[in-house]
């Protein structure tokens, strides 16, 4: 009598906690921490190199071999700072005729000194919070859910952009302006693709919408592009091929990214690149550049701290295999990969599409590191993804995965925002100091029209690699043409 006693007040138990124990408040306060985190870090860092490079006209000059390339340019150095779309425009204009086609993200990144730094830390971190909810969502097939799952979030976070080995250029607001917003619509174009080949009709208004949303996805990154449109046709010549589906309309929806695309990848620009000095691709072995793509992506899931993260990972791992052996206990793996075999074949395809991202980083710019998130990403939502299936199979009155989805999340998060702050507290507290005299000290030059102004020394104990290493503390790092104009006097760091 009293074990069924116990059975009843067990099962009371879960469905209680299953009504009113959620973890969405959970996944909310994750998203908040990480949004307010790389707002304030990028707020309180000056800008540098191609941040302040990008503001001026002929900035793009400073990466020329032969900047007389340009038309009407005539000498002119960097040219006037820009202060108006119209300019952002121009400057657009030109770098997609010399440079790149990413015209996007150009347009966006010259906007910097239009914007001010508030804004551009607000962007900044709405851009990079996107990308982990995107991914979330990707993972878990909806916004309640993700949020449900803040765990998936702080892995996302961490593996993309915390540990990871390149963040000390990836927050620079050139790279997200670039390659963090690349990222987040080619998050969100799978996100509205999925939705729209579910649907048994689509509107021309939805057709015509999600085309324009295809060419903002497709002018952003030719790498990022290239890949998401391989994996869409993977996906629609799987739909085809396996179940008969009709992808005309389906393929008519993608017109816009393939259009985008194009308009990226062939443009003047990046024949021009490839023969510049700065980069010199063409010239490289393609074997070697391979390589180099294949090992910084792999070491980018290690990052700055391997350690850490290979425990993390490892754990992941670790937690997905056993899922894969327990769940057979309720129902065959081939049985819940034939129930669920569209997504299966969805999340092979990104495996593939991430393989070929490596082909296409060895054939463009040395950058592959630049492409470390969205390896990073795009890797872990297949997983994420399979334990959230998984977990759909495996009986909810058990004591296991009752600690997974309550009692694990609450520690995670608690321990995520506990880590953040006290990692982090003392470097954001100095430098933001420093970055406020900077501040101060800069105006009072521009106000007595000084030539030149000495500055702190951001604090050396506190360099790390979310302030690039305090790279602004070099004495000559603001001697050139285009930070006198941008700060309107010479810095120089004492």
């Amino acid at each position: 009598m009293k074990i069924k006693n116990f059975k009843i007040n067990k099962d009371c138990f879960f469905r209680l906690h299953e009504k009113y124990g959620s973890n969405i408040i959970h996944g909310i306060i994750t998203f908040v921490v990480i949004f307010m985190f790389i707002t304030i870090i990028t707020y309180i860092r000056p800008p540098i190199g191609d941040d302040v490079m990008h503001q001026f006209i002929y900035g793009i000059t400073i990466y020329l071999d032969d900047p007389s390339i340009i038309s009407n340019y005539d000498g002119k150095g960097v040219g006037e700072q820009i202060t108006s779309v119209k300019e952002a425009l121009i400057t657009t204009g030109i770098i997609y005729k010399c440079w790149t086609g990413r015209l996007l993200g150009l347009f966006i990144v010259s906007l910097m000194s239009v914007f001010g730094d508030v804004i551009v830390a607000l962007i900044s971190g709405l851009i990079i919070t996107g990308i982990i909810l995107c991914a979330s969502v990707l993972a878990y097939g909806s916004i309640r859910k993700a949020l449900e799952n803040p765990v998936a979030a702080i892995i996302f976070f961490f593996s993309a952009y915390y540990f990871n080995g390149g963040i000390r250029w990836s927050i620079m607001w050139v790279m997200i302006s670039m390659y963090s917003l690349s990222l987040l619509l080619s998050l969100s174009y799978l996100i509205i693709f999925k939705k729209c080949y579910r649907l048994p009709e689509l509107s021309l208004k939805k057709i015509i919408l999600f085309n324009f949303f295809g060419v903002l996805t497709g002018i952003t990154h030719e790498v990022y592009a290239i890949s998401l449109c391989f994996l869409i046709l993977t996906i629609c010549i799987a739909e085809k091929v396996f179940y008969k589906t009709r992808i005309k309309k389906i393929l008519f929806c993608n017109i816009g990214l393939v259009v985008g695309t194009a308009i990226c990848v062939f443009s003047p620009g990046n024949f021009a690149r490839m023969m510049q000095s700065h980069d010199a691709s063409i010239f490289n072995p393609w074997f070697s550049k391979l390589y180099r793509a294949i090992v910084v992506h792999v070491w980018s899931l290690a990052g700055d701290y391997p350690y850490i993260m290979s425990i993390v990972l490892f754990t992941l791992l670790f937690y997905f295999i056993y899922k894969l052996v327990y769940v057979r206990k309720f129902i065959k793996l081939a049985e819940m990969i034939k129930q669920h075999s569209k997504l299966f074949l969805c999340l092979c395809s990104i495996y593939l599409m991430l393989f070929i991202s490596f082909l296409l980083w060895s054939l463009v710019s040395y950058t592959s590191i630049w492409g470390m998130p969205f390896f990073n990403i795009y890797f872990l939502i297949p997983i994420f993804s399979t334990l959230a299936i998984i977990k759909d199979y495996i009986p909810k009155n058990n004591y296991l995965s009752f600690a997974v989805k309550t009692i694990i999340p609450k520690i995670s998060v608690i321990v995520f925002v506990f880590f953040l702050i006290f990692a982090n507290m003392n470097w954001i507290t100095s430098n933001y100091l420093t970055d406020l005299e900077w501040k101060k000290r800069i105006r009072y030059a521009n106000d007595i029209n000084l030539e030149e102004i000495y500055v702190p020394k951001f604090e050396e104990k506190y360099s790390n690699r979310f302030n690039h290493d305090n790279n602004n503390n070099v004495p000559d790092e603001f001697n050139s043409e285009y930070y006198k104009k941008y700060y309107k006097t010479r810095i120089i760091p004492q």
